[in-house]
């Protein structure tokens, strides 16, 4: 068996094997095209460049950060990468576009894709290059005292928020007496109509179409400039003059009750009877609005739970007036008697303005003292007149 694998081996090695053939000319390789490097100083602050990512997205002790290769060489010829700072991670919380955008971006450039950036500064001295991932608005170039109504601003960005108002960055600084930093982009508060909810106190409704967040850049319209304090209120909307008119005689009137309440707070005293009309229903008592800043209590006591209604008309009388730290006092009240209800005086007024003149009282119509002929005969028999 062994002889035959060998005759079988030997009969395989030495059969004549076919030519090959000449290998072929190879192609030479295309070269690649190198890609184009600028020099760093002539970046400039602003300019938006791209690369791809170097190295991983890292947490730095001065926050988020991460490198890009954007093409730029230093005195050396060697080829520099941008530091991109990062915003903090709780800002990316708000879902607005910009957030987005890079987000998405940043995802992408696991696979090789660029990021875009802008440049915040350029160190050319220690070869250094500082990128953002957000544009930095350009300076301010409107003069608060040279806006008119209805101008319009674009790419305000939203900046703040509360419950009720949501303030933005305009293009405009304050050039007043008052202003500190002339060249300071101006915050103006910006009234929403109603189909639009802000993000932090959102609107559960069919009429709301939008809901605003923050760092949305919209397009605003002049309602309101004071140069004098430099404050400023824009709308969504262009406003008309008729609008603003009765606007502005609306919180006229606001104001004026605030006055008229707060002077009506300063004059309350112990055994003072209002009368007042009910505003709300408690578990233990009754809120009475007598006029002041705040309403006051009335207890329920022993009465039954529906001794009052909301709305009705009742006479009190102040029992305690407690002061407080923050905010109005705090005001107790007793209802009166139905049989002393009708010595109840009503709320009083606050004092005239010093420049109002007092009204001139009227003259007293002339009299005689003979007015009724009975007492001029009484008077002329006491006198002895009448034997004449």
């Amino acid at each position: 068996m062994h002889r035959s694998l060998l005759l079988a081996w030997c009969a395989v090695a030495f059969v004549p094997r076919r030519p090959q053939r000449a290998p072929l000319l190879k192609c030479a390789a295309k070269p690649k095209p190198q890609p184009e490097t600028r020099e760093l100083e002539t970046l400039k602050v602003g300019e938006r460049v791209s690369g791809p990512l170097v190295g991983k997205v890292f947490q730095g002790k001065r926050g988020v950060k991460a490198f890009l290769d954007v093409g730029c060489v230093g005195n050396n010829k060697k080829r520099i990468n941008g530091m991109l700072r990062l915003p903090h991670y709780k800002q990316w919380r708000n879902g607005t576009d910009a957030y987005k955008r890079l987000t998405k971006e940043l995802r992408d450039a696991r696979r090789g894709k660029s990021v875009t950036a802008y440049v915040a500064a350029v160190h050319a001295a220690s070869q250094q290059l500082v990128l953002e991932p957000f544009a930095k608005p350009r300076p301010p170039s409107l003069k608060l005292s040279e806006l008119e109504i209805g101008t319009e601003l674009r790419n305000c960005r939203v900046v703040g928020m509360t419950a009720k108002f949501a303030y933005v960055d305009t293009p405009c600084f304050h050039d007043g007496a008052r202003s500190t930093k002339p060249k300071r982009r101006l915050r103006a508060r910006l009234v929403l109509p109603p189909t639009i909810a802000l993000e932090t106190a959102p609107v559960k409704a069919a009429s709301i179409e939008r809901i605003l967040r923050l760092d949305d850049l919209v397009t605003c319209y002049v309602r309101r400039p004071e140069p004098a304090s430099g404050r400023l209120e824009v709308g969504l909307e262009p406003a008309s003059s008729e609008t603003l008119a009765s606007e502005a005689k609306a919180r006229d009137g606001r104001r004026q009750a605030r006055a008229r309440r707060a002077a009506v707070t300063k004059r309350l005293e112990v055994g003072q009877r209002f009368r007042g009309s009910v505003v709300r229903r408690l578990a233990y008592g009754a809120a009475v609005d007598v006029g002041a800043t705040g309403p006051g209590l009335v207890l329920r006591g022993e009465r039954d739970r529906d001794f009052v209604g909301v709305g009705d008309r009742v006479s009190v009388e102040v029992a305690a007036v407690e002061a407080r730290d923050a905010g109005p006092p705090r005001l107790t009240l007793e209802l009166v008697v139905e049989d002393e209800e009708d010595d109840a005086p009503e709320p009083p007024k606050p004092a005239a303005p010093r420049t109002a003149r007092p009204e001139p009282e009227p003259e007293p119509e002339p009299t005689s003292m003979f007015d009724d002929l009975d007492d001029l005969d009484d008077i002329e028999a006491s006198l002895g007149l009448d034997e004449y």
